[in-house]
């Protein structure tokens, strides 16, 4: 009951699902599955009238030597009853160790946003991820690289693809048993256009609130140098999210 009771006060706030963003270490779980899922609301009345509901899930398969992800999530809105927001995520990722700090890092993305006029974009990419520095008191930092080849296919244009680097840094730091604090920054060229390229930057707190619940604090900040007409070059968000753990 205790459990029904935080879940269903939590979800009373108006929160996003988010995808779990944290650095995964090969040999860092036990061998075998582990899954988690998160779902979310809010609405407001009034001078507005909003409705957003959003989900999302990761399945993950961690063995001795490599760690399989999938990652899901979904979003939907309105606005005084127009639809604002649909945008869907999918993200598949194999990791592979080579050594204690190098791994080998294999993924495949499609995504969809009716919004930024993105019908559909596929990735595939692959690179390695170097752990640069380890401290229990200072947490760890990692560097990855990537090669990406990209499928766009945009409402007011035809299908485009082309190939992009991909830097990122990222850095956990395990505070406790309860708290854990992640940051992810990307730097994603395209390599035949320098000058089109996409930065970003993601933050979370999780804090354990009991056995397999726990809140999750999220914010984004999105800078796309050559974005679709009409659309913003620079999206920040905040999201307050609540994830099932199983």
């Amino acid at each position: 009951m205790f459990r029904l009771f935080i879940f269903m006060f939590i979800l009373t706030l108006k929160l996003s699902a988010i995808v779990n963003i944290m650095p995964i270490d090969v040999g860092d779980s036990m061998p075998g599955w582990s899954k988690q899922i998160s779902a979310s609301f809010g609405t407001t009345r009034g001078n507005s009238d909003t409705d957003k509901y959003n989900a999302g899930f990761q399945i993950q398969y961690d063995t001795f030597n490599s760690v399989s992800t999938l990652n899901g999530d979904y979003s939907f809105g309105k606005a005084n009853g127009v639809k604002n927001i649909d945008k869907t995520y999918l993200h598949l990722r194999h990791i592979r160790g080579i050594n204690r700090n190098v791994v080998m890092e294999y993924f495949t993305q499609a995504e969809k946003n009716e919004f930024q006029k993105l019908n559909l974009r596929l990735l595939f990419g692959l690179g390695p991820r170097i752990r640069l520095s380890e401290s229990k008191g200072w947490g760890n930092t990692y560097l990855g690289l990537s090669l990406i080849y990209s499928i766009e296919d945009e409402k007011s244009s035809s299908q485009k693809e082309y190939m992009m680097g991909s830097i990122y840094l990222s850095y956990r730091h395990k505070v406790n048993s309860s708290v854990d604090i992640t940051y992810t920054g990307y730097y994603q060229p395209r390599l035949d256009a320098l000058d089109d390229y996409r930065i970003l930057q993601t933050a979370e707190v999780k804090v354990k609130l009991i056995k397999d619940f726990s809140l999750l604090l999220r914010a984004q900040h999105n800078f796309d140098s050559r974005p679709y007409t009409n659309v913003e070059k620079t999206d920040i968000a905040q999201t307050l999210s609540i994830a099932y753990e199983f």
